[in-house]
């Protein structure tokens, strides 16, 4: 690989300059553009012949002649959207991608594929930021990630890592990166990110830094680095689980992590639970919390949500809650949304998020409360109503099959008036072919 960088570095400098300018010449025709950059970058040949210039009168600058640092310039920026040939650049951009290297004030030509990681020298946080360079990166920590190899990558990502986190191809590297670091290293990049408290609700809500947040908690190990995280979390907390992207990093801790861990997270979650409850996404870390947590912990989150059911039944999120706690079977919780949801039961049965709720009351009350709500909607008088609603005919399919004894009896026998007048309705004929209704209950 040396022998070949070295091939094309003598080339430029040993006399090839005629063919080259030529070339160069048609090259630059082809593909104009208002201001050409400091390390102007070429599409090769067929034979992936190297070009330079060498017209005195079109010569491109380079402004680091007389240095040794490397140069790195993605071949796409040959191309503006001004330009005749940039549609052209856009098709051949994934498949003749070239970056210069420029080594002692000479710039060569070479094809990423062509370049080891030891030629790559300085270039290593630019390459990550090129879906080229970043594909070029993963390969090699994923097929040879020895020591030395992620060594050489860390020392040149260590002071980039918020700015390839926030980068839709940096982020990938930084992802896979973390995969194969040391704790060392996992731990440098983790105090970069949650340096600034504030910074890092930004860096967790935005769409490539979220990915990342959730890499390092899917990989830290220490007790250190995880209060670390949990400190830079439950900042703005509110902020983050209302997000449509950081609700996922609260998520992923909830599920990785143990109840002690995440006391800090059930702590907000506790303070803001209401307000949580009626919030797209807060509602899902919600419902995580009431469901892993156990004890006087799940007591305490759903105490002061029992005090508001009635509206969180009938709120389009909040109904998702009430749910969840009723899954939970939790006797003296479900007794009391009974008495909270008593003489209410048509009205919610009626509307669209509450009639959900109805639904879970009654397959997971006892059979006290489920058999004073069936008695309820065959009592009213909005019964008849009740069976051709469009969302009220599924309560009395759920009461047809979670009924049991007599009380399954009752309901069918005040099912029965009604089936010639209503068996043809679209939303009740659902109700009259249900086997719990053909066949009388025989418990």
């Amino acid at each position: 690989m040396e022998e070949l960088l070295q091939t094309f570095l003598n080339w430029n400098l040993n006399g090839n300059q005629g063919t080259s300018s030529s070339h160069n010449n048609n090259n630059h025709n082809n593909h104009q553009h208002s201001e050409p950059s400091s390390h102007e970058i070429f599409s090769t040949s067929s034979h992936n012949t190297p070009l330079t210039s060498t017209n005195p009168s079109r010569e491109f600058p380079r402004s680091n002649l007389n240095t040794q640092v490397p140069t790195f310039v993605p071949r796409s920026d040959l191309y503006s959207p001004s330009s005749p040939n940039y549609q052209s650049g856009r098709n051949s951009h994934h498949d003749n991608d070239t970056y210069i290297l420029g080594s002692s004030g000479v710039n060569s030509v070479l094809p990423l594929r062509r370049i080891s990681l030891a030629q790559a020298k300085g270039l290593i946080s630019l390459l990550a930021k090129d879906w080229r360079g970043s594909q070029f990166l993963l390969e090699i920590l994923e097929k040879n990630s020895t020591h030395e190899n992620v060594e050489k990558i860390f020392n040149e990502i260590r002071y980039h890592v918020i700015e390839l986190t926030m980068d839709q191809y940096g982020k990938d590297v930084i992802q896979k990166f973390l995969d194969v670091c040391n704790e060392e290293q996992r731990t440098h990049i983790l105090a970069h990110i949650t340096a600034n408290l504030w910074n890092f609700v930004e860096i967790a809500c935005s769409t490539t830094g979220s990915f990342v947040v959730k890499k390092l908690v899917q990989t830290l190990e220490t007790r250190t680095q995880v209060s670390s995280l949990m400190v830079a979390l439950t900042v703005n907390f509110v902020t983050l689980v209302k997000n449509e992207r950081g609700y996922h990093v609260i998520l992923e801790c909830l599920n990785r992590f143990t109840v002690l861990v995440n006391k800090h997270i059930y702590f907000e979650t506790i303070k803001y639970n209401v307000d949580l409850a009626t919030n797209k996404y807060g509602c899902h870390v919600l419902q995580q919390c009431i469901r892993i947590s156990d004890g006087m912990l799940k007591k305490t989150l759903i105490v002061d949500l029992l005090e508001k059911s009635l509206m969180l039944a009938q709120d389009l999120y909040g109904n998702y809650v009430i749910q969840c706690i009723l899954e939970q079977e939790i006797p003296h919780v479900n007794s009391v949304l009974a008495a909270q949801f008593e003489g209410r039961y048509v009205h919610l049965s009626m509307q669209k998020c509450s009639s959900h709720v109805v639904e879970k009351c009654l397959e997971f009350f006892n059979y006290i409360d489920r058999s004073k709500l069936i008695l309820e909607l065959v009592l009213s008088c909005h019964f008849q109503q009740l069976i051709q609603h469009e969302l009220g005919n599924y309560v009395i399919q759920v009461a047809l099959r979670v009924s049991r004894g007599r009380i399954r009896d009752v309901l069918v026998k005040a099912i029965k008036p009604h089936e010639a007048n209503l068996r043809n309705n679209p939303f009740s004929r659902a109700i009259f072919s249900s086997k719990y209704y053909k066949h009388r209950s025989t418990f």
